[in-house]
C-alpha cells in the first residue's frame, strides 16, 4: 500500500442525521480501492431544528466517530478529508466559534478541536453516501448504491475531485448564519502616567511610604550622597516620604511641611506639637487619607470611631472626617467579626462616687479578665494561664492594667501594690451582680476587644503579653471622654491621659527644630 486516506461524509434531514467513513488505498501501481469502514446515525431531536443546524450536528457526529476510529485502527493516514453538502456548515467550521450563537458556537468549537488536521470539502448531495443514512434506504437498494464503495470521484486523482468553493466568496443569507449580535461599548478613560498616583494600587500605606522613601534615597545617592547606601530607612526618611505623599494629595509639588495649608487656632503659644496646634488640611476623598485612616485603625488595635478620630487629628485635619471614619470601621471585616448585637437597657442613676470630684485613682473599681494562655518559651512545655487585673478610676475613667499569674489573693495584692501603696478601704458589690460594676465591666470589655481583635488565638510570652497590656492601657487612656468638635478653633478633646500626664499617652514628642538654620529654599 502506497498511501492511505480517510474520507468522511455527513448529511442530515428533518428525520435524522448521520455520517460514514471510507478508506481510500492506493497501491504501488496506482490502483485505487475505496471501502466502507463504519457509519453512524441519530434520530433528529423532538424539538424542531433548522436543516443547517442538523447538518452541523452531523458534522459533529462525524468528528467524534473519526476520533474513535483513529484510536482503534492505529494506522498512519497520509490525509483526512471530510465532505459535507452544506455550504453554511463549511462557513461555520472555518470561522471562529465566538462569532455565533450558543448552539452553533458549542458544536463548532467541538468540531474544530477534534478535526484540527482535517481538510473540509464540499460535495453535491447525489455524491454524498451519508444521504442514505439521513433519509433511510431499503436493503435491496444498498447493493446498487454508493454506500459500500463510496462516490465514484474517489477513484480518480485529487485534481478530478469536485471543486471546493472559497468560503469567503460564498453568498449566504446572514439570517441563516446565526451570527451573534455584538454590542459595541465606547469607554473613555484618561491614562494617568504619574508614578505617585500609580502607587494607589497598594492598600497598605506603610508599603507605599517605604517605596517613596527608597525612591527619594535613590535620588540622593545619584547626587553623590553614598553614605545612605545599604542602611535601613530612618525615621526622617519615612517622614519625608509621608510629606511627599501629603504634598501630592493636595497637588503642591516640592512643598515644605510648614508651607502646607493648615488649620488655625488660638493655641499658638501652647507647648503642644506643631502638627497638633496646626493640623494639615487634607481632602477626605483622597486615596492617601483612606490608607492613613485604615493604618491608624489597625495600628491602634482596631480602635472605635471616637478614638480613631482623635488619633487622626493629632497630625491632620481631614475634611468630612467623621463619616469617613465611620465608613472605614464599618467596612473593616476584622471588626465586623467581633461586633456583638447590643441590647438597649434602661440606665439608672450614677452612684455618688462616680460624680464626686477627686484625684485620679483615689476611688477606683477593679475586676479581672482572662484567662489568657501564656507561653513558657520552652518547646514542649504546656502554656499556662495568666490574668489581667483591670483598675478603673471612677472620676477620670482612666484605666490601669496589671498582668497577674493567677487568681490568688497574693497575686492581687501584689498587683494592687504596684498601683498604689496607701491605706485602702474595700467596698464589695453584691454577689453575682456584675451590673453594679458597669464602669469596670466596660473597661474589661474594651481591653479584651483590643487584645482579641489584634492577637486572636496567638499564645504570647509573659513579657510580650505585659508589653501588649501597656500599649492597650495607653490606647484606652488616650480616648476622648468628651464630644469631639468640628470647629478647628476649639481645644483638643479631653482624655484620661490629660489627668495623668497632661496629654494623651500615645502622643509623640515634637523634635527640636531651629527655624533660623532652615535655608530659604526649604523655608
Amino acid at each position: 500500500m502506497k498511501a492511505l486516506q480517510i474520507h468522511g461524509f455527513s448529511d442530515a434531514s428533518m428525520k435524522a442525521y448521520g455520517c460514514c467513513l471510507y478508506a481510500r488505498c492506493v497501491d504501488e501501481f496506482g490502483n485505487v480501492s475505496v471501502r466502507l469502514i463504519t457509519g453512524k446515525s441519530r434520530v433528529a431531536p423532538t424539538r424542531i431544528q433548522s436543516i443547517p443546524r442538523l447538518e452541523l450536528c452531523g458534522a459533529q457526529l462525524l468528528a467524534k466517530l473519526f476520533k474513535k476510529v483513529e484510536e482503534a485502527i492505529k494506522v498512519e493516514c497520509s490525509q483526512v478529508f471530510f465532505w459535507v453538502d452544506s455550504e453554511i456548515v463549511l462557513y461555520w467550521i472555518s470561522s471562529s466559534s465566538s462569532l455565533h450563537g450558543t448552539f452553533v458556537a458549542n458544536r463548532v468549537s467541538d468540531v474544530q478541536s477534534l478535526t484540527s488536521n482535517v481538510c473540509w470539502r464540499h460535495v453535491r448531495s447525489e455524491n454524498n453516501p451519508a444521504d442514505l443514512v439521513s433519509r433511510g434506504s431499503l436493503v435491496q437498494d444498498l447493493n446498487s448504491s454508493i454506500w459500500f464503495d463510496g462516490p465514484e470521484f474517489l477513484k480518480y486523482p485529487p485534481n478530478q475531485w469536485p471543486e471546493n468553493p472559497k468560503v469567503d466568496q460564498l453568498n449566504l443569507d446572514s439570517s441563516i448564519l446565526e451570527t451573534k449580535k455584538i454590542k459595541t461599548v465606547l469607554v473613555c478613560f484618561q491614562v494617568d502616567t504619574e508614578f505617585l498616583e500609580r502607587l494607589g494600587k497598594y492598600s497598605d500605606i506603610r508599603k507605599t511610604v517605604r517605596i517613596i522613601a527608597y525612591i527619594l534615597r535613590f535620588r540622593k545617592i545619584s547626587k553623590g550622597k553614598n553614605e545612605l547606601k545599604g542602611t535601613p530607612l530612618s525615621a526622617d526618611e519615612l517622614n519625608e516620604a509621608t510629606m511627599s505623599l501629603v504634598c501630592k494629595t493636595i497637588s503642591i509639588p516640592g512643598c515644605y511641611s510648614r508651607e502646607l495649608l493648615r488649620v488655625g487656632g488660638r493655641i499658638r503659644n501652647s507647648d503642644e506639637n506643631y502638627d497638633v496646634k496646626f493640623p494639615i488640611i487634607l481632602p477626605g476623598d483622597s486615596h492617601f487619607v483612606k490608607q492613613y485612616i485604615r493604618h491608624l485603625h489597625i495600628q491602634n488595635y482596631h480602635a472605635g470611631p471616637q478614638a480613631l478620630l482623635g488619633f487622626i487629628r493629632d497630625r491632620f485635619w481631614v475634611t468630612n472626617a467623621r463619616p469617613l471614619v465611620r465608613s472605614m470601621i464599618f467596612k473593616c471585616v476584622h471588626c465586623n467579626k467581633y461586633k456583638p448585637k447590643l441590647c438597649d437597657q434602661v440606665m439608672g442613676n450614677l452612684p455618688k462616687d462616680r460624680v464626686t470630684p477627686g484625684r485620679p485613682f483615689e476611688i477606683c473599681g477593679v475586676d479581672f479578665c482572662g484567662p489568657m494562655l501564656t507561653s513558657w518559651k520552652i518547646r514542649g512545655k504546656v502554656p499556662y494561664k495568666s490574668y489581667v487585673s483591670v483598675f478603673v478610676c471612677f472620676v477620670t475613667k482612666a484605666v490601669h492594667l496589671e498582668l497577674v499569674s493567677d487568681l490568688s489573693s497574693d497575686a492581687f495584692i501584689a498587683a494592687l501594690k504596684r498601683l498604689i501603696d496607701k491605706g485602702i478601704q474595700f467596698e464589695f458589690i453584691p454577689p453575682r451582680a456584675p451590673h453594679f460594676g458597669g464602669i469596670w465591666e466596660v473597661a474589661v470589655k474594651s481591653a479584651e476587644t483590643l487584645l482579641t481583635r489584634t492577637f486572636g488565638g496567638a499564645i504570647l510570652t509573659f513579657e510580650e503579653l505585659n508589653t501588649a497590656l501597656v500599649e492597650v492601657e495607653a490606647i484606652l487612656n488616650s480616648r476622648p471622654i468628651t464630644a469631639m468638635s468640628s470647629d478647628p478653633s476649639d481645644f483638643t478633646a479631653l482624655t484620661p491621659g490629660h489627668f495623668l500626664i497632661g496629654c494623651p499617652i500615645n502622643s509623640f514628642p515634637e523634635p527640636e527644630r531651629n527655624i533660623n538654620q532652615i535655608s530659604f529654599l526649604h523655608r
